[in-house]
């Protein structure tokens, strides 16, 4: 069954709503109350990427062939090693794990997109006021869920380094690394996140400048380190001499996202006094977004480095609720929303619809016959 365009951005909005209101709830409640709406929070866009049909994004077939070899050939832990396979250990076990509850390769893909959905529900309650954690995961959602329909393994990379900002705020260096080494776990990209630790709670701004001039040098080092042995990580597909064949015209179009992707940060940075102000934890978060405007231009020569610019770009959420809650007056607001609305809008039609394969949403075969 087949969705038009129409429905299929109503299916998707009318989920993300509906997990905001009960994200809304959970992060208002205690005990039980706050279990059961969390569940139901992550259940909804969770169920909805599991029942797509296999051509609805870039990779999902790939992910699904997988799932299915890792049933067939691996009947113990130790098995997980010996597959020819280039996705990362971390994730082969979540598969491995998942499968000895359930054969049905759509529930395991449920479990998957539930597992990103609850590290993002609980680095939000970590990271933000309870009166904002359903916008926030609405945000989430409209922004970047669906890149998860392409890049999984990124996606649950992405989940766990959100979730680091929490140690990062609490000075926790030992975590902040076990939590690196877990998301490295699901995509070997994520260890260009580790230098973001440095870039917190420094007083001098002379120092401050200096972290962050160090950050971006290593940030360049692992992006080269990357694209040079890609081809050892499973990454071979974004060797640049694989992209040396674009047409001028292309790579002019390509400059030009990359500019308007950097563009649309610009109110951030408006709002960068008042919300330091407010709250002096928000430098960490304009440091990592300078790290992602430099990832952002890297990428142009660097191909490999557009995997990993959506680290860096999740902390726009915090920044905007932030802005949201400062707001006193209404035409301030009006402005903030639309600003907002209109990154959202940007993100979820334009990149979506162009080239992430979601649109139109295809349901599983044999779902509706």
């Amino acid at each position: 069954m087949t969705l038009s365009i129409l429905e299929s951005y109503l299916l998707y909005i009318s989920s993300f709503i509906l997990a905001s209101i009960f994200a809304t709830f959970f992060a208002r409640s205690k005990g039980i109350l706050k279990f059961i709406f969390l569940i139901l929070a992550i259940s909804g866009p969770s169920l909805v990427a599991a029942v797509r049909h296999l051509t609805v994004g870039t990779d999902y077939q790939y992910y699904v062939y997988h799932i299915l070899e890792i049933q067939s050939k691996a009947n113990s832990v130790s098995d997980l090693a010996l597959l020819d396979s280039k996705f990362e250990l971390g994730f082969n076990f979540i598969i491995y794990i998942f499968s000895s509850f359930v054969d049905y390769y759509p529930v395991i893909v449920f479990y998957i997109y539930a597992l990103i959905a609850l590290c993002i529900l609980l680095a939000l309650d970590k990271l933000v006021h309870k009166r904002y954690v359903g916008l926030g995961f609405f945000f989430y959602l409209s922004i970047f869920w669906l890149f998860a329909y392409n890049g999984l393994r990124q996606s649950m990379a992405a989940t766990i380094l959100f979730f680091s900002l929490y140690y990062i705020k609490k000075r926790k260096l030992w975590h902040f690394l076990l939590v690196i080494i877990l998301a490295m776990s699901f995509h070997k990209t994520a260890i260009i996140f580790f230098p973001v630790y440095f870039l917190f709670n420094i007083k001098d701004l002379k120092r401050e400048k200096i972290y962050l001039f160090i950050s971006i040098i290593g940030v360049l080092f692992v992006a080269l380190f990357l694209r040079e042995s890609s081809s050892l990580i499973g990454m071979d597909r974004y060797l640049d001499s694989k992209y040396a064949q674009i047409s001028e015209e292309g790579k002019i179009m390509a400059f030009l996202k990359i500019i308007q992707s950097i563009a649309l940060l610009f109110p951030f940075f408006l709002w960068r006094d008042k919300l330091v102000k407010a709250n002096y934890t928000n430098r960490l978060y304009y440091n990592i977004l300078y790290l992602f405007i430099f990832v952002k231009v890297l990428s142009f020569q660097i191909t490999i480095a557009s995997r990993f610019a959506f680290y860096f770009e999740v902390v726009t959420i915090p920044l905007a609720l932030q802005m949201i809650q400062l707001v006193k007056q209404r035409s301030e607001f009006i402005n903030v929303f639309y600003i907002y609305a209109y990154f959202v809008i940007y993100k979820f039609i334009y990149i979506y619809m162009e080239s992430g394969q979601v649109i139109p949403y295809i349901f599983m075969k044999g779902l509706f016959e």
